[in-house]
Order: C-alpha cells, then structure tokens, then sequence
C-alpha cells in the first residue's frame, strides 16, 4: 500500500494493491487532523449542494427557473453553474432545458 499526503490540498490519498483508491478530505486545527469526508464532496460548493439536494427531493425533472425557486438562488447563477454541473456529471439534462439529478428518478 502506498499512500501520499497532500499538505496544500489537505487530502489524503491512498492506492495500493490491497485496497480501493481513496481521496479523503482532512482539516487540521488544535494540533489533530480530523477526516471531513470524501475529498470530492467536500470540494463541491454550498450551491452545488443544494441543487443536488433540491433535484433529488422533488425527483423529477426542473427547469432553471423552478430550481433557483427551490434553492433560494438567482435564476441568472443557477443556469450557469447547471452548465458546469451536466459538465462534470453531478446531474443530467433529459433535453432543453430540463435538469435532473443522477440516476434519473425510477417511473412509478
């Protein structure tokens, strides 16, 4: 197992032969390091969150406009962040306009 420790990025990463690979989130205060979670969740922003958060608890399909609604955001940075989010997978877009978040939400 080999593990490399990333001090600027506050990660921990951990490969080998023996285990999956790892990226942890760590923060280091009062002398102790304390694990905040997985390193790719805690890098995604409070906006992101509660986008994903807000898709998945109506469990359909929303436009930009009914998602800042949900959110409390502003319509005009929702549409731009739910570019970059389809961008990176955090959720899906089913055609124009229309948002989702990952896995699409079994039919009833």
């Amino acid at each position: 197992m080999r593990i490399n420790f990333d001090l600027a990025g506050t990660t921990l990463y951990g490969r080998g032969r023996d285990i999956e690979e790892i990226g942890t989130a760590m923060k280091f205060d009062a002398g102790k390091w304390s694990i905040l979670g997985d390193a790719d969740e805690v890098k995604k922003s409070a906006e992101r969150r509660k986008i994903i958060a807000a898709l998945k608890d109506v469990g359909e399909e929303q436009t930009p406009s009914a998602i800042a609604s949900l959110t409390g955001l502003k319509a005009a940075n929702v549409r731009v962040l739910l570019r970059k989010m389809v961008a990176s997978g955090d959720i899906s877009q089913s055609r124009t306009g229309y948002y989702y978040s990952v896995p699409y939400p079994e039919a009833a």
